[in-house]
């Protein structure tokens, strides 16, 4: 299954339709190779997406099409200052990414890998600073990362650590008692 990306204003984890469509279709051929065992072909089908951005078309699989747009987007310093300096949306456009990333690994198993939640975790939600500066923006998008994180982790698409999941845990308390606090 194939997808053309024709627009350099969106990226494969930017908007939820790129994983229900081609994921949708992807799951659709996985299921229906299920159904017939006498086939000799992988159930699981490749998933390409072709970058028709440039003159040069160039077609890649899903998974590398997904690290290249972690590593050059979601965990650029640079991508995420912006975002958190555009304010509440900002923050909230982080973490329907890491909610992108989900219903890729849920669509097209295996289209994830797990470095890309650590990494997600260790620059998003186990930093700090920028775990603070998010939460004056967004608290509840902050909470959002978290619960995805964990997500991720309980539905086995990530295979944390026993001290990733401490950490994320440990977090969550503390975002939960600041959110209380806020109410009050």
């Amino acid at each position: 299954v194939a997808q053309v990306r024709d627009n350099e204003e969106y990226g494969i984890a930017d908007l939820d339709h790129y994983y229900e469509f081609l994921g949708g279709l992807s799951s659709s051929v996985e299921s229906v190779r299920k159904t017939n065992p006498s086939s000799n072909r992988s159930t699981r089908p490749a998933v390409l997406v072709a970058d028709s951005t440039r003159v040069n078309i160039k077609t890649t699989d899903i998974k590398a099409t997904i690290n290249y747009e972690v590593r050059t987007k979601l965990l650029n310093p640079k991508w995420m200052k912006g975002q958190m300096d555009s304010g509440y949306k900002g923050v909230k456009n982080m973490s329907k990414r890491m909610e992108h990333l989900i219903g890729w690994q849920a669509t097209t198993s295996g289209s994830v890998d797990n470095w890309v939640w650590s990494e997600m975790a260790d620059n998003y939600v186990f930093n700090e600073e920028i775990r603070k500066t998010m939460m004056q923006e967004n608290i509840w998008a902050v909470e959002d990362q978290l619960q995805r994180l964990m997500e991720a982790y309980q539905r086995g698409m990530w295979e944390a650590t026993d001290e990733e999941i401490e950490k994320l845990k440990q977090i969550y308390l503390e975002l939960e008692s600041e959110i209380e606090e806020q109410e009050v």
